[in-house]
């Protein structure tokens, strides 16, 4: 059976940790939904809440501190192989999306560090 190793593992965490940092603080979320779920070959975290409507492409071509959190995830994810997506829209909230292939990834990668 295929495995999520321990450095994608905690990059997952991380993942999840700076998104509902995000839920509690700036988005003033009133309600969130966490799902993880094992597809073939890989795993799926998504996160959806319901708070404040921000323009993430614009906070993404930004500099400054509100940027460094969907940077951060999606560089997290994408140093083992994974993707990151997510969508904010009007009365919606937003949506966060990580993906992780299972097995393997060679060291040196992403971990905890940040």
């Amino acid at each position: 059976m295929e495995q999520l190793d321990g450095v994608r593992r905690t990059v997952l965490f991380r993942v999840a940790q700076e998104a509902l940092t995000n839920v509690a603080r700036p988005a003033k979320a009133s309600h969130v939904d966490v799902s993880i779920q094992k597809l073939p070959g890989s795993i799926c975290l998504k996160l959806k809440e319901d708070g404040e409507f921000f323009d993430a492409e614009r906070v993404l071509r930004t500099t400054g501190k509100g940027r460094l959190g969907l940077l951060g995830m999606r560089e997290r994810l994408e140093m083992v192989g994974g993707c990151f997506d997510f969508e904010s829209a009007p009365r919606q909230g937003t949506t966060i999306g990580a993906h992780l292939p299972l097995g393997k990834v060679a060291r040196g990668g992403a971990g905890g560090g940040r």
